[in-house]
């Protein structure tokens, strides 16, 4: 995967309304740090256009599931 930074934000380079803080790139899973699930999902799940609520919900989704305690 290849993607933008921009200061402390990740930008999605398909769409740049698409950012994210770097800490929430990745998270540790067992000791062993892996990329966001959700960031993966989103660069395999790639569509042409994203309406602004998708990017909203997308934005917000990756934050809080990098919060989440995934053991």
């Amino acid at each position: 995967m290849i993607y933008d930074e921009e200061g402390d934000q990740v930008v999605y380079r398909r769409d740049p309304r698409i950012t994210w803080p770097k800490r929430c790139h990745s998270i540790l899973v067992d000791e062993v740090r892996i990329v966001n699930p959700l960031v993966t999902f989103l660069f395999k799940a790639h569509k042409k256009e994203l309406e602004a609520k998708e990017v909203h919900d997308l934005k917000a989704m990756i934050g809080r599931m990098a919060a989440t305690d995934w053991r």
